[in-house]
């Protein structure tokens, strides 16, 4: 079995994973969500050459901690 890219040891308060949102879905009780910051979260995917809409983990407050098991890009 291959190892995945990220381990997470500790995700932090509040480390979401996140994309852009469900758009049009708000007739049917679903909310668009997606990241707190637009911008650093498309800047994220732009430099990383990844599409506009790839997840990404969103840390709010800080104090995660993450080993790289291969090879890996991060912004």
């Amino acid at each position: 079995m291959s190892a995945s890219g990220l381990l997470v040891e500790k995700s932090g308060p509040l480390s979401l994973i996140q994309d852009f949102g469900r758009f049009g879905l708000a007739h049917i009780g679903i909310t668009q969500g997606g990241p707190v910051d637009d911008y650093a979260y498309s800047w994220a995917n732009h430099l990383l050459g990844n599409r506009v809409n790839c997840s990404a983990i969103e840390i709010t407050l800080g104090n995660a901690c993450f080993v790289a098991l291969q090879d890996c890009h991060l912004a």
